[in-house]
């Protein structure tokens, strides 16, 4: 492997990313043990040494998993809160466009929806739109993406590729890990031995629900997309209130930033984005399991390489 000098360590915890680090630890007590030959009181502290000098080893952790379950959170927060902002535009303004209440309603609860994980159903309302020459269909959030100069697909090596992440040297690697041990009282020679065989073992295949985390980071930043383009409709109504104008302009601005991946500040403590979730009737926390145990058998990838 090559070093990725532009590259960077994301930091995540362990019980994200892979469906076996016990299998993992064990695998490294058992090199070790080998090395040893046989176990002893030092293996399982030199195992934990060896995995916490080693964030992220091919058998362990998967950081781009763990990034995209942090991806989600924070869109699906946005989401919540870009709702109620939403909300207030129309909410007792009796200026408010008649012809685009119900879309705006609709949009409100649809960003509700997706803030409490929703995303695999609003699929159906995706729906088509004509192309620029009158004849042939495509995907409205396929289209939304594009009139915002974004790629409209997205694959897991395209997400990876938006952070690559640090790859190191596996020699590199061994001697980090070599120190480790040997700082848990194995010899050199030994902690250089059980160094090179934790390197070579073979690498664990990362969780299928990798990809369907993928899929709905794909999904989230498209439907936002398309609020960007529902709310320029909107704006071009005279008749939209003046005094919600400009947080109008602003909430498209960031609905544009969201869609293309970049990460939105809002100005506002923890407490209102957590109301923001609990209003949407969504958790204000969100862990691997409890994403997981939302995906449905046989509902991966339903749009992002489409």
């Amino acid at each position: 492997m090559a070093d990725t000098a532009t590259a960077e360590l994301y930091h995540a915890s362990y019980d994200r990313g892979t469906d076996d680090f016990s299998a993992h630890r064990a695998a490294i007590e058992q090199v070790i043990a080998d090395v040893l030959g046989g176990k002893s009181d030092i293996v399982g502290r030199a195992a934990v040494a060896a995995i916490a000098a080693d964030p992220f080893p091919n058998t362990g952790a998967n950081p781009h998993y763990a990034r995209a379950l942090d991806d989600i959170y924070d869109l699906r927060r946005a989401a919540a809160y870009e709702a109620r902002v939403l909300e207030a535009h129309y909410d007792g303004m009796k200026s408010f466009p008649k012809t685009r209440l119900r879309i705006a309603e609709e949009s409100v609860s649809r960003l509700r929806h997706l803030a409490r994980g929703g995303y695999h159903a609003e699929a159906v309302n995706v729906g088509s739109a004509l192309l620029p020459d009158g004849y042939h269909k495509q995907s409205r959030m396929k289209i939304a993406y594009r009139e915002l100069g974004l790629d409209d697909g997205l694959t897991n090596y395209g997400y990876e590729q938006e952070r690559p992440l640090v790859v190191e040297q596996e020699a590199v690697r061994g001697e980090r890990i070599a120190a480790a041990l040997i700082e848990e009282q194995l010899s050199s020679d030994d902690a250089r031995t059980a160094a090179e065989r934790i390197v070579a073992l073979p690498g664990s295949q990362p969780s299928p629900a990798y990809s369907e985390a993928v899929t709905e980071v794909y999904a989230l930043r498209g439907w936002f997309a398309i609020e960007a383009r529902i709310i320029t409709e909107h704006l071009a109504m005279k008749s939209f209130p003046k005094s919600r104008r400009s947080y109008a302009e602003e909430q498209r601005s960031r609905f544009a930033a969201l869609a293309g991946g970049k990460r939105v500040h809002y100005g506002v403590n923890q407490h209102s984005l957590d109301g923001a979730l609990r209003q949407a009737g969504a958790e204000p926390t969100l862990s691997r399991a409890e994403w997981e145990s939302h995906v449905e058998e046989g509902s991966w990838g339903w749009m992002a390489t489409a």
